[in-house]
């Protein structure tokens, strides 16, 4: 299983790093890869990541993305020659960020209802390097949340 996985993980990586596909086309899984690299990428200082910031990262990536320990693994050791977080910003047009602004905040407000502190000190990181304001940022959460909640 483990194996199977970590498959899955090189083949969903060497898709985002194809750049063959838009990156807020990406099929679900290979999507959440990609916020997962950037959110990590987001984490990293110096080449290394806190223990304060792989905690915040394992429960953003356990609780809200359901991603397993051993796929966080492979997400964390993974050495990009280049800043994905960078790549994203000045590939993708205002639309398709503010897209995957979406798709992040579907993932985090449909496994809970609330995010803490220290992770939305990490999302808003990620969200300015996208260079997407915060007021934008609260409307793509709200459009989530509208689109959550049954009228």
């Amino acid at each position: 299983k483990i194996g199977n996985e970590r498959a899955k993980i090189s083949k969903a990586i060497q898709s985002i790093e194809s750049g063959k596909v838009a990156y807020n086309k990406l099929k679900a899984f290979e999507k959440t890869i990609l916020l997962c690299l950037m959110l990590t990428e987001c984490s990293t200082i110096d080449g290394k990541i806190s223990s304060d910031d792989l905690k915040i990262l394992r429960n953003l990536f356990n609780d809200q993305f359901n991603i397993t320990s051993n796929v966080m693994t492979a997400i964390i050791e993974k050495k990009l020659n280049y800043s994905i977080t960078k790549k994203v910003e000045q590939v993708e047009v205002y639309r398709e960020k503010y897209e995957l602004v979406e798709f992040l905040w579907e993932k985090i407000l449909s496994s809970e209802p609330g995010v803490s502190d220290e992770e939305m000190t990490l999302v808003r990181k990620w969200i300015r390097r996208l260079d997407i304001s915060d007021v934008e940022s609260e409307g793509a959460r709200k459009d989530v949340e509208a689109n959550l909640s049954p009228q």
